[in-house]
């Protein structure tokens, strides 16, 4: 199976160079797909602060707007070409991954001796509750939920258009008789920069002091990469690459043998005839 992977993984570079192209722009736009979920959570409880349950809520709204999303994908890709409908759907997300946190975050505010509110923590030093400090705290803007709302369900639509979309190209590009393989090189791709976008937000967070906005942008410049990535795949070419291999398709194989059963059973038929015609003669 490993020399498998990488004997495709070698033919994406030599014979099917645009399979190369498009995993590469896959990779990036699901390492930031694959992450946006898990730290929405996290910039919704510390950075928008709202509560745990309108998370819930927020949630629920992505899921359940991710089915309209795929949905919208056929009639998308019968106005368009494949590619500008992929294209599209990578602009969305860095538009939406752009705004969406600075529209979001919410109020941060200091509380402690500066406005005379204190808190108190436990110094391990001396085993006292004497030493204090000043927090910060985040207070949900006003409306905050809705706008939450608003782009809980945008998230959603992406996710609903993403998965659809890549695999209608993957289905188009790929070689006959190979199909399990490069679906598997395409998992791989979806994984290997899947840490990177987590351990971007976690790096920004703890380096800038109370700006988790600019840590949850960290996702965009990956979809940037991938529609960047994006605009040179040619799938006129990669077609080209693969037309030789179409009749290795294993539904190409089952059309092929339907047809050869129907033309036999059509030559029974006529050969009956014939000779049911030579005897009435």
């Amino acid at each position: 199976k490993v020399n498998a992977l990488c004997t495709n993984l070698q033919e994406t570079v030599t014979t099917y160079p645009q399979v190369g192209i498009f995993l590469a722009s896959y990779m990036f736009f699901f390492a930031g797909v694959n992450n946006v979920v898990g730290l929405a959570s996290n910039f919704l409880l510390e950075g928008a602060g709202i509560e745990p349950f309108e998370v819930a809520l927020a949630s629920a709204a992505l899921l359940f707007f991710s089915v309209p999303g795929a949905l919208l994908v056929a009639p998308l890709m019968k106005k368009m070409p494949v590619k500008k409908a992929y294209l599209i759907c990578v602009f969305y997300w860095v538009a939406v991954s752009a705004v969406g946190p600075f529209a979001m975050v919410g109020d941060a505010k200091e509380a402690g001796k500066n406005n005379n509110t204190e808190y108190e923590f436990f110094n391990p030093n001396n085993c006292t509750l004497e030493q204090q400090e000043t927090r910060t705290t985040v207070e949900p803007k006003g409306g905050a939920f809705f706008i939450v709302l608003i782009f809980a369900i945008l998230y959603g639509i992406g996710i609903g258009t993403a998965f659809p979309i890549s695999q209608s190209i993957m289905v188009m590009i790929i070689p006959g008789g190979k199909e399990a393989g490069y679906f598997g090189l395409k998992t791989v791709a979806a994984k290997l920069l899947a840490w990177a976008p987590a351990l971007a937000f976690v790096t920004v967070n703890e380096s800038l002091e109370n700006r988790i906005d600019l840590a949850f942008l960290v996702i965009a410049p990956f979809f940037v990469m991938a529609l960047l990535t994006g605009l040179f795949i040619d799938l006129d070419k990669a077609q080209e690459d693969i037309k030789d291999t179409l009749h290795l398709r294993h539904g190409a194989q089952i059309g092929a043998r339907e047809l050869m059963k129907e033309d036999a059973a059509i030559a029974v038929q006529v050969e009956e005839t014939v000779k049911s015609e030579v005897h009435s003669l």
